[in-house]
């Protein structure tokens, strides 16, 4: 009996009434979560190549060319980030719009 309860002695028991706390425990621990899937999702090191084949590729005259995989990567990309940037910029003016007509940025006339 003595072992079963044990492993319900060894539990922390979250008695602080700090909401605030609480948000940035639970904020760091999300925020570590992030680190970890950006260093799974992380590309692996590219190929290391020997001197040959390095001398190989430096005596070879015709111009490199992109894969077609590759372009379409870059055309996407360029079109998310136009994308992206009227987003931001319409983004922006809104916030720009909300601070000028907000009514408590407003001078007092009768002063």
């Amino acid at each position: 009996m003595t072992i079963l309860l044990k492993p319900n002695d060894r539990r922390h028991h979250q008695n602080s009434g700090d909401p605030l706390q609480l948000l940035q425990y639970c904020e760091q621990i999300l925020s570590k979560i992030v680190e970890i899937r950006i260093r799974i999702d992380r590309p692996k090191p590219p190929k290391i190549i020997d001197k040959n084949e390095f001398i190989a590729m430096m005596a070879d005259p015709t111009p490199y060319v992109k894969p077609a995989e590759l372009l379409e990567k870059e055309a996407l990309f360029e079109n998310r980030r136009k994308k992206l940037v009227q987003i931001s910029t319409a983004l922006k003016r809104i916030e720009w719009m909300a601070a000028v007509s907000d009514p408590r940025n407003f001078r007092n006339l009768e002063s």
